[in-house]
């Protein structure tokens, strides 16, 4: 993921001797986070379904679905896209199980498995 902090309006990509350069505010939580969402069966196996939060520029949170087994491990790419960390998390388990395992279906033909 690239840096948020680059190119953010009002900020100067110069960083002249003694200036900082813009930050965006990061809420209370990691940034990152990697929060539980439950487990899926596919097709005999017990997946772990999981949530990971990153911010990104303009205040805003978004959030990819990452399905585990073992050390094996799929993510989407970003689908949730919320003003906020917690607000991620309650769309994330608002997801009903045939949705998620469309992705995981994709994910895994997508990776020739």
């Amino acid at each position: 993921m690239s840096d948020p902090t680059q190119g953010t309006p009002g900020g100067s990509e110069d960083n002249d001797a003694g200036t900082t350069p813009p930050q965006i505010g990061m809420w209370s939580e990691q940034p990152g986070q990697d929060t539980p969402l439950g487990r899926l069966e596919h097709a005999g196996e017990s997946w772990r379904v999981r949530v990971v939060v990153e911010a990104v520029s303009g205040g805003l949170a978004q959030g990819i679905i990452s399905f585990r087994l073992g050390d094996e491990r799929h993510d989407t790419a970003p689908v949730i896209i919320e003003s906020s960390p917690s607000m991620v998390l309650q769309r994330a388990g608002q997801l009903p199980p045939p949705m998620l395992e469309q992705m995981l279906v994709q994910l895994l033909r997508s990776a020739g498995r």
